[in-house]
């Protein structure tokens, strides 16, 4: 099949037990933390050229989201979506020229947590919180979004006000990393996040996985998931640990959020819904 030049997408994928790949001529599976799975997932894998393939334990998406930013040049548009959640209509018969005449990024349609702060029927999964901090601070560390608004406020000043407007404040978030925008725009964004989680590296001393993990269990009583596996707040869950573990991705949404909100009018913004292929909150 031969592959648009001026249109490149990629699928991240990490197996294909469970999900078909989309794969034609603007879409492209791209296996990450190929360089810790010794799986054949798919033939690009990201721990190929210029990457971090090797720190997917931290990064978990944005390790595929990396190897587009330093290895995927000359193009009009390019972007990435979760080959579980694919971004609906997104696929070679999408007409990007007329779409992008009128807006600057493709992404998801937001989570509102106002709207979806109880539950619709009995089970129903959902989140009560009012804002985009209040959320992660259900759903994950609760120590980690404040560490997240200190880099903001010490490294990135210009965005301090827009943090407390759409983080702290804000009730929309861009979740699941799945975006397509023009390749400056995209690299633009990719030098805002990939400095940011560097700095959240360093300044927390997460060099290893092993680093990781006992970050995590530090924190592991700091939000709401301690409580979802058992009624004891003192017992640290392994399911817990194991999903927090995800740091970089759950901070990426938030800087993503963060980073569309504050550069993009948004009325230049194209929303989608997800294609979920998976059983999960939002």
């Amino acid at each position: 099949m031969e592959k648009s030049k001026d249109v490149k997408i990629f699928s991240l994928c990490y197996s294909k037990k469970d999900y078909e790949f989309l794969d034609d001529a603007v879409v492209t599976p791209l296996q990450v933390g190929a360089a810790l799975n010794s799986e054949d997932v798919c033939e690009l894998k990201d721990n190929t050229g210029d990457n971090i393939s090797d720190k997917n334990y931290f990064y978990i998406e944005n390790t595929g989201i990396y190897w587009i930013w330093k290895n995927v040049h000359g193009c009009k548009y390019k972007g990435q979506m979760q080959y579980r959640r694919p971004l609906h209509g997104v696929n070679e018969k999408m007409d990007f020229d007329r779409i992008f005449k009128n807006h600057d990024v493709i992404t998801v349609e937001p989570y509102n947590y106002p709207k979806r702060s109880k539950p619709k029927f009995t089970g129903d999964g959902y989140i009560p919180a009012q804002t985009v901090e209040d959320g992660y601070k259900f759903s994950n560390n609760a120590y980690d979004i404040g560490r997240l608004e200190l880099i903001i406020n010490k490294f990135y000043p210009e965005y301090a006000d827009s943090y407390v407007k759409y983080i702290k404040k804000g009730e929309n978030l861009y979740y699941s990393n799945g975006f397509i925008m023009s390749e400056e725009n995209y690299d633009k964004y990719c030098e805002f996040l990939f400095g940011i989680l560097a700095k959240f590296r360093e300044i927390f001393h997460i060099n290893s996985e092993k680093d990781l993990w006992f970050h995590v269990g530090v924190d592991v009583g700091a939000g709401g998931f301690a409580q979802r596996y058992g009624n004891n707040p003192m017992i640290i869950w392994p399911e817990s640990m194991q999903w927090q573990t995800e740091i970089g991705g759950f901070l990426s949404e938030r800087i993503w959020t963060l980073w569309l909100l504050h550069n993009i009018d948004h009325k230049r913004i194209y929303n989608l819904v997800y294609d979920k292929q998976e059983n999960m909150w939002i």
